[in-house]
């Protein structure tokens, strides 16, 4: 027959990576919005250095200046500044 399920696993490790999946809510919305249109290696790129620097706590993402929210997003460039507080309402 073939290869083990073990070893089909195993030689997909070393091509990819598996990491746990997001399973609380604020992470999923997180992990969606953090870029617009970019691949999966970028979206991990962003939401680790969003995690590092802000957190993912609601309080924390709350305290952030808005300045510090911009310079991770990759569409600062493209979209308006306009402050967070007023999309959110």
């Amino acid at each position: 027959m073939g290869r083990s399920l073990a070893a089909i696993l195993e030689h997909l490790s070393r091509i990819h990576s598996f990491e746990e999946p997001l399973t609380d809510a604020l992470g999923l919305i997180l992990w969606e919005n953090i870029g617009y249109l970019v691949d999966d290696r970028r979206r991990g790129e962003l939401f680790g250095e969003f995690e590092r620097r802000v957190g993912l706590e609601p309080a924390k993402i709350a305290r952030a200046p808005d300045t510090l929210l911009l310079d991770i997003s990759p569409a600062r460039r493209r979209a308006p500044r306009y402050p967070r507080r007023t999309l959110a309402t």
